[in-house]
Parts: C-alpha cells; sequence; structure tokens
C-alpha cells in the first residue's frame, strides 16, 4: 500500500492525540505500538504479533519468527535503552494477562487471549492522524476505495529514510529494513522518498546563487 514517511512532527503530535484516549489500556498499547513502529522500523504485521517470550531484556533483542513477515525469514532486532524502559513500564501498568505485548482487548467474557486486530490499528491510526489534519486522499483504486498519503507503513518509510539519510548506503538501509533481495529493488523507495525530502532545499539553493 503507497505511503509517505510519517514526520518527526507528525509522530509527536499523534502521541499526544493518543493521550486522550479514554480507554488508558488502549492509550498505552497503542502509544507503545507507534513508538516501536516508529523507532524499528517493524512492519505492522510483525508489531502487531509480538509475544513476551520475543522479548529478551538482557541481551534488549526482539526475536522475529519467519511466519510473521513476508520475507519468511527469521530475525532479531535489538531495542535500545529508552524503549526497553517504555516496554517495562507498559508491562507493569496495562493491567492485562496475555502472552502478546498487544492484546486485543479487555473483553474476559471471551476467554480468548488474540492479538491486537489489524484493522481495528488501522482504523485508531487514521482516525487520530485525521483529526490532527494530516491525512490526505492520495488516489482511488480500481474497486474506487480511497488510499491515503498516511498508513501505518508510514512508519517503516520513516526509518528507512532516516537510515539512509544518515549513511547514504543503499546496502545498510537494506539491512536494517531486513530486505534479503540482492538487487536492492526494495529499499529504493526509502531511497527516493529521502531525496524527495531534500527537493525543497535543493530548490531553494539554486534560486539563492541565480
Amino acid at each position: 500500500m503507497p505511503s509517505q514517511p510519517i514526520t518527526e512532527e507528525q509522530f509527536k503530535q499523534l502521541l499526544q492525540e493518543t493521550k486522550k484516549e479514554k480507554n488508558k489500556f488502549i492509550q498505552r498499547r497503542d502509544s507503545l505500538m507507534y513508538k516501536i513502529l516508529y523507532h524499528l522500523g517493524l512492519r505492522p504485521g510483525e508489531c502487531r504479533l509480538i509475544e513476551l517470550s520475543h522479548l529478551n531484556f538482557k541481551e534488549q533483542t526482539l526475536f522475529i519468527p519467519a511466519k510473521n513477515n513476508k520475507e519468511r525469514q527469521e530475525d532479531e532486532v535489538w531495542f535500545p535503552d529508552f524503549l526497553m524502559f517504555d516496554i517495562k513500564k507498559y508491562l507493569q501498568e496495562r493491567g492485562v494477562n496475555s502472552r502478546w505485548l498487544f492484546p486485543g482487548g479487555l473483553n474476559k467474557a471471551r476467554n480468548q487471549d488474540v492479538p491486537v486486530d489489524s484493522r481495528t490499528t488501522q482504523f485508531k491510526f487514521s482516525e487520530r492522524m485525521k483529526s490532527l489534519g494530516f491525512m490526505q486522499l492520495s488516489y482511488y483504486d480500481k474497486s474506487n476505495n480511497p488510499h491515503y498519503t498516511l498508513n501505518l507503513y508510514s512508519f517503516r518509510k520513516r526509518f528507512g529514510t532516516f537510515i539512509y539519510i544518515k549513511t547514504r548506503d543503499p546496502k545498510i538501509t537494506a539491512n536494517l529494513l531486513r530486505h534479503y533481495d540482492k538487487e536492492l529493488k526494495s529499499v529504493w523507495s526509502y531511497v527516493f522518498f529521502a531525496e524527495k525530502g531534500e527537493r525543497k532545499q535543493l530548490m531553494q539553493q539554486i534560486y539563492e546563487n541565480l
């Protein structure tokens, strides 16, 4: 699904908007999910399906089973101290006994332990971003369904773009995104987004030198 990278300012405002959620469990769950997506560049499905057993706090790593990503490659992702602190704090406060880091809800009557639904996470994200005025219609597909400039993949787009800007190396970018195609086809969209973001600055420099 085409999308634009979320900006740092949009991310900060999204966290503030999420704090308005009346349900404290959902507020904490969604805030942590956004932070992990933003700082680790996980695919939305990988993030949604994190189990507590996948977290290694001693090594500060997150195990990603092959079944949870389209590459069908198991992997490990290192996470920084501040995320480890946020995860531990969330687990202490969430008030839910679940094998999942991001459980589906607090409805004990269902007697089911399931991860949060993918449609729910996308809907809540879109709802908050629309409330902030950040969502713009990009196009309608063949089934006349609207597609917007921001979705949950915008976090991964930001991560890949950020890495390329820092390194200027497509191979390193592909490595940190966990892309395994040798021709690096998957990484070029992130290069494009990085260069697109610099277009304004380049135009300004050109006209300043006239």
